[in-house]
């Protein structure tokens, strides 16, 4: 209970103020000679002397047409698999989950050792813009066999607590699966893959996964025993600017002689 209630709420903050950090940042680096450029480039546009795609709208329309018509509340109360997309690019899938960082083949996969009667939920990540998300991202997507697509905007954790279980490349929806006590599907390289109840997707073993994940039952004491083996194995200490933000009180200096003498420590060993 209470690693749940503290590491969901640090992180959640965390990912909020990371990215409020990086959207000022943007808006500061638009100097006067970009506005000028962009507003001789928009009049262009407009008065059809040039012709440019606009891939944001692209990507808001196919969103629209992709999404459940139907009653949400009736869709989740089907037999279900949640699978959130993750924000791209990023090392979550770029370098951590390896042929994975294709998306769809980590769905299609996914469709290979489900039931007929199950379907597969998905919902693309808050923060998402058009890139890696094109017209054939979402033409592969509508070809694969009960998939459904939810706003953004929908809870994340109803739909963790709802799911039979959550596959994910290595994003924190794993996590918070096991968090909630069931046990989770994972297609690159998590940080929590080595916790019990973390299970790693292998084409060579699809009816073996399917009864690892619906079948075997969440073992709490195994779980906290390897939740704490890594926390065993983890340091003190920010090492990256980003996450400062998240932080009331960050004395730089004491930070910088944790972080060397743990590095200089762990050298030596």
């Amino acid at each position: 209970e209470e690693i749940r209630s503290l590491n969901l709420e640090k992180y959640r903050k965390m990912v909020k103020d990371i990215h409020e950090f990086n959207i000022n940042r943007r808006k500061n680096n638009k100097n006067i000679k970009f506005l000028i450029k962009n507003k001789i480039r928009s009049s262009l546009v407009n008065l059809k002397m040039i012709e440019r795609k606009d891939e944001e709208k692209e990507y808001m329309l196919n969103i629209k047409k992709f999404l459940y018509k139907g009653n949400l509340n009736k869709l989740i109360n089907k037999k279900f698999v949640y699978f959130p997309l993750h924000d791209q690019p990023e090392m979550t899938t770029v370098t951590l989950g390896g042929i994975y960082e294709d998306q769809i083949l980590a769905i299609e996969h996914l469709r290979t050792i489900l039931k007929r009667n199950e379907i597969i939920i998905v919902k693309d990540h808050n923060y998402q813009s058009s890139f890696q998300r094109d017209k054939f991202f979402f033409k592969r997507l509508k070809n694969i066999k009960n998939v459904h697509m939810v706003p953004s905007t929908f809870s994340s954790l109803d739909l963790v607590r709802k799911a039979l279980f959550t596959a994910t490349i290595t994003g924190t929806a794993g996590w918070e699966s096991l968090l909630e006590k069931k046990n989770c599907l994972i297609f690159g390289n998590a940080w929590y893959q080595k916790i019990d109840g973390c299970i790693k997707f292998d084409i060579e073993k699809k009816k073996k996964i399917y009864d690892l994940l619906l079948k075997k039952k969440f073992d709490e004491k195994k779980f906290c025993k390897s939740f704490l083996k890594i926390l065993n194995c983890s340091f003190n200490g920010v090492i990256n600017p980003y996450y400062k933000p998240m932080l009331n009180k960050l004395d730089e200096n004491y930070n910088s002689n944790i972080v060397s003498k743990q590095i200089l420590d762990m050298i030596s060993k």
